[in-house]
Order: structure tokens, then sequence, then C-alpha cells
């Protein structure tokens, strides 16, 4: 995880908690403190040898998220010890949902005590509850055997042991641990890329809300949102040229193959460096095709575009004052391979239950998304409907025109050929001698197959697909928008936030059947299944 930056989670409870958060800010690890409840609360909860350390950490922490309180009041957290007991519990469905891997310091006793190690243990390995069993679970669990010093029936003595605990407790899942580190690896190679291709930051939320100057109704969280989105964008759009590129040199070097080969046979036989123009050509696709599949230039391409669009109804729902995170609605029964993109949003959800800055009182939220988001949206699908049909039919149209003029062209040949017209004598002369008649069996085959490749471009880029997801968003963002505007001058915020809610939700839904549609047709050489 070497472009990877690491933040460990922590209640910065006596003990264990403590001893790890020092550890982790002395090997420059970022320190993300979870509390439970309110901080002075929380901190009266704790023994008073572990007050002043909790107050040093808390004060180097990166991060503070103070969880919701839930039904409880800060009252009755002072004085009631079952309603501070939900607050631990809240708190370790907080840590098993958001964090990459857990450490645990634990002896290893089983306990049904709330918020306890034993619990977030569980939940790691079994899912929190909520969590459908398809859901991928947050990760392995790295398990310390330690003693607890309350656990009078603890061995005394002796060094800490060490293993690695999976969702299936079974030290031979090797298939839990291999998924686990191909997540990290994609989320590190995204880091890595960004850091070789981004550009210096642009004005806060610039790329989401252009034009927009006042900066106090854009909480800090979405403009740490707005700046992951721009970090994803930028470098899908890098991959997606190379991706295109890509494509183009696959079907340049098929054609040019091709025609060597052709000329070759029919035109220059006696030329036998034409001849080695056909392997030759071949080995640099094949070279290309290896190069791009080796970097997965398409997959970083699909995937880091899909994290960008997520990005972008992480950030309107956010601006809108709607609290949820789109972790919890994206790609859920998609495992492995694209866990990384579920994994990368709980990350950045850490920041937004940091500043729990919504304020569902204020319209300007729900007005910036209408404009900068619904409407936005409305009109980007449907110009890009409009010109996704077009180009479906200009190509159609000009590979029609092509076929006609190649079948027009094999039915004028022999038929010149054929007929005995005096003043085709000379033609039919030319026709007979070489190089000439190798020319004349080139116009046929070679258009052909050039029009064989065009299609396997148009085939590729998933035109026709597009054109028709891209109309029914338009339709979909326009009624959004509709409803959104009708809400706001009505004043009934809560229902615009419920459109905005179930529009993300249809957003994300459409992204994710655009990422599957376009990994089932994977950047592959003409011709290979």
């Amino acid at each position: 995880m070497k472009s990877t930056p690491l933040m460990l989670l922590s209640a910065l409870a006596e003990g264990a908690d403590q001893l790890a958060a020092r550890v982790a800010l002395s090997c420059g690890v970022q320190l993300g403190a979870v509390l439970p409840m309110p901080a002075p609360i929380y901190r009266s909860t704790l023994e008073g040898p572990a007050q002043q350390p909790f107050d040093a950490l808390l004060a180097r922490a990166s991060v503070v998220i103070d969880l919701p309180l839930g039904d409880a009041t800060e009252e009755q957290l002072a004085i009631s010890a079952d309603g501070r007991a939900d607050r631990y519990e809240a708190l370790a469905v907080f840590l098993a949902t958001h964090c990459h891997a857990l450490i645990a310091l634990w002896d290893g006793v089983p306990s049904e005590k709330k918020g306890g190690t034993a619990q977030v243990v569980r939940y790691m390995l079994e899912g929190p509850p909520g969590i459908a069993e398809e859901e991928p679970l947050a990760g392995p669990v790295y398990h310390i055997q330690t003693a607890r010093l309350s656990n009078a029936a603890a061995p005394a003595g002796g060094a800490p042991e060490a293993r690695l605990r999976t969702s299936l407790d079974d030290p031979d899942d090797v298939a839990a641990i291999t998924d686990f580190e191909v997540m990290m690896r994609r989320l590190d190679t995204f880091n890595r890329d960004v850091a070789a291709s981004v550009e210096p930051a642009c004005p806060e939320c610039d790329c989401l809300l252009p034009g927009h100057e006042d900066g106090s109704a854009v909480p800090a969280y979405c403009g740490r949102v707005a700046q992951c989105y721009r970090a994803a964008d930028q470098v899908s759009l890098r991959f997606n040229e190379l991706t295109k590129t890509t494509l183009k040199a696959l079907l340049l070097f098929a054609l040019l193959a091709l025609a060597g080969f052709e000329i070759y046979a029919h035109v220059l036989p006696y030329n036998v460096a034409l001849w080695l123009v056909y392997p030759v050509s071949l080995l640099i696709g094949w070279f290309v095709y290896r190069f791009a599949r080796r970097r997965e230039v398409e997959n970083r391409y699909l995937d880091y575009r899909a994290l960008a669009e997520a990005l972008r109804v992480q950030f309107f729902w956010s601006l809108a004052g709607i609290p949820r995170s789109v972790s919890d609605d994206y790609l859920q029964h998609h495992r492995t391979e694209l866990d990384w993109i579920r994994s990368a949003l709980r990350a950045v959800s850490i920041f937004q239950a940091a500043e729990c800055n919504h304020r569902p009182g204020d319209a300007t939220g729900i007005q910036l998304a209408l404009k900068h988001w619904v409407e936005h949206q409305a009109r980007w699908y449907a110009g890009k409907s409009v010109k996704q049909a077009v180009t479906l039919k200009r190509l159609d149209r000009w590979s029609g025109i092509l076929l006609f003029a190649v079948w027009l062209v094999s039915m004028l040949i022999p038929l010149s050929l054929l007929v005995p017209w005096p003043w085709l004598a000379g033609w039919r002369l030319l026709a007979s001698h070489e190089p000439y008649r190798g020319l004349l069996l080139l116009l046929v085959p070679l258009p052909s197959l050039a029009i064989g490749l065009f299609r396997v471009w148009v085939e590729q880029a998933g035109y026709a697909e597009q054109a028709r997801n891209y109309n029914r968003m338009a339709h979909v963002f326009r009624r959004a928008a509709k409803r959104v505007a009708g809400d706001l001058d009505a004043g009934k915020l809560d229902e615009a936030r419920e459109t905005l809610s179930r529009l993300g939700i249809e957003a994300l839904e459409e992204n994710g059947d655009w990422l599957l549609l376009h990994r089932e047709r994977p950047l592959k050489p003409p011709g290979k299944a």
C-alpha cells in the first residue's frame, strides 16, 4: 500500500485502544477517533489514569467522529449504563462497517457484552446487523491473542499469539485473503494513478458546482467529496483515451496485416518482404493487446468512471442534506473485483460521519442539487442520447454505402470482362496482365475486411445500448427535476430530499449496469472469442 494513506479507527478506550493509537501515530499512520457518545460523557466513563492519554490522543486525531445519540439524550447517557451500552453497540457496527481490516488485541473469549471486542470481531467476520448475507464483508481480522487483566481465567505471561481470521474462520481459507489483497491492490493502484496524473486542485467544488461562488452553502465534507470526484474523473478520462487508442491500434494492425498479405499474394508475389508484413503486424498488435490487458487499461477506465459517478451522487446527496452513503446502494451483488470501489466509498463516508453537517431545514443545498445535478444531468443525458443516436445512424449509413460500393464493384468487374463490347477491349487486356489483375482482386476482399473491422469498432463502442439508456435516463432526470422544483415551491423539503434519494439510487443502478455492460465486452483483438 505504497500510495494509499492509512488511518487507524479507534475508540481510544483504556488499554489496547490507546496502545494501538500510540503505535499508529509513531509509525506515521493517521488516527481517526470514533467516539460512541459526546467526548465529555465518554471521557467520564474512562478510568482516571486513562483520561489524560485520551485527551492527548484525541488532540492528535486527524478525524473525530461523534456517533449519533440515537434515541438517548446526553443526560440519559450520563446516568444510564444501559443507554451507554447501546452506543457501544453502535460503535461496534460502525467499526465493522467502515474498517478494511480489524486489528483485535483480544483474549479470544466469546462475550455478549455490547460494543466489546468480541462483538466487533463477530460483526467483522459475520457482518453487522442489517447487512445481507450476499454483501461483501469488510475484511479479515488480525487477531493478536492477549490476556485480559480483568479475566481471572486468562493465562498469565507468555508472548502474544497472532493469527489471521476470515469470515469462514478457516486457516486454509486462501480465497478470502486473496480477495482482500486484490481489493487493496486495486485501491492502491487508483491512488497511484491519481498521484501520477491529476493536475493541481481547482477551486473547491468547482468541478461539480461550476460558477458557484457562495462557499458558505457548501459543507466542508462536500468539498472533500468534490476533490475525490475530480481525481477519479481525471484518471478515468486518461484511461478512456488509452482504451480508444488501444482499440484503434488493434484494428489498424489487423487491417495492415491482411493488406500486406493480400498485396503479396495478388500484386507483388516476387517481393517476399511483403509476406513479413502479415506476421510482424499481428505480432505488434498482440504486444499492444497484451500491454493494455496487463495494465488493465479498460478495466481501470470503467472502474474509475464508476467511482466518479458514485461520488457525484454522494456529493449532491450530502449537499441536499441526505444522510446516506452511496456504498450502501452501489454494486451490492458484485464481489471481489469490484469490492474496492465500495471500500473507497466507505472510506470517504468516514469524513461524512465526522462532520455531521447536514442541515435538513436549509433549502439552499436542495436548490443547488436541482440546478447542478438534476437539471444538468437531464440535459447531459438528452444531449448524449441524441449524439449517440446520430453517430450510430451515421456509422450505419456509411457502412451500408461502403458495402453497396463493394457489391457494385464486385458485380461490375466480372461483367466488364464478360461483355464483348469493343470499347472495353483495352480494359480486358489490361485486367489480364499482372500486377493489374492482382489489384482488381484486391478491390473486393480488402474493403470488405475494412468494413468488418469497422463494425467491430462500432460494436465494441456499444453505441446502440448507450443511446437507449441515455434516452431513458434523460426522462428520469427530467421527471425528477419537475418534482423537486414543485416540492421546493411548496416548501416540502423532505419530499424533495426523498425524490433526490430515489434519483440517486436510480443513477447508481444505471451506472452499475453501464459498468457491467462494458466489462462483459472487454477489449480484445478482432476475431478473438
